[in-house]
């Protein structure tokens, strides 16, 4: 079944991932090796979603000068590909109609960013402009960032890993973090 390629609602051609044609995992992958040795790909992607893209980037770099992947940098890349095309399971706080589309982020005074389910709009302006008043009234003195709830962009902000794995369930909607719960949320 070939899985690489998104068309959105205007029937456009979103993104491409080849990785989906190619590799098909039976079960989660545990890192053999390293800081985290032991440690569920499919976990981390809630837990510390930005040490796997990291990772990935080494990787990519390793594999230009061995060229060949390992089945960890395929799997890796299998679900970072799933994970952008994983779509919040939680309502917008405000219109409490729609599915949520943004999050607010706010700084903490250690340099990280959190958020709460609360902290959650759908692309409506309305509904965006509330969010945005919302982190106003609650975090006057905190820097704040409006974000598209999507795994890619978590990846790219230092995060307070202490919530945001919490704040990950919430928003996609997984009861239970294990090995198998987060393989098939990424595989479906």
């Amino acid at each position: 079944m070939l899985q690489s390629v998104v068309v959105n609602s205007g029937g456009k051609i979103s993104r491409t991932f080849p990785i989906l044609d190619t590799y098909f995992p039976k079960g989660p992958y545990f890192i053999k090796g390293g800081k985290k040795a032991g440690k569920c790909v499919e976990v981390l992607m809630f837990e510390d979603p930005k040490y796997l893209l990291s990772l990935k980037g080494y990787l990519d770099k390793v594999l230009k000068e061995t060229s060949e992947s390992n089945e960890f940098h395929k799997h890796l890349s299998w679900v970072l590909a799933k994970s952008t095309l994983r779509t919040p399971k939680i309502e917008c706080s405000f219109c409490r109609k729609e599915t949520a589309q943004n999050t607010l982020f706010v700084r903490d005074n250690f340099g990280k960013y959190f958020s709460k389910k609360e902290l959650v709009s759908c692309s409506s302006l309305g509904c965006i402009s509330a969010l945005s008043d919302a982190g106003t009234l609650n975090y006057i003195f905190k820097k704040k960032q409006i974000i598209p709830l999507r795994f890619p962009v978590f990846a790219q902000l230092p995060l307070d890993l202490g919530s945001i794995s919490k704040f990950l369930q919430e928003v996609f909607d997984i009861s239970e973090l294990t090995p198998k719960t987060a393989f098939e949320f990424f595989n479906k």
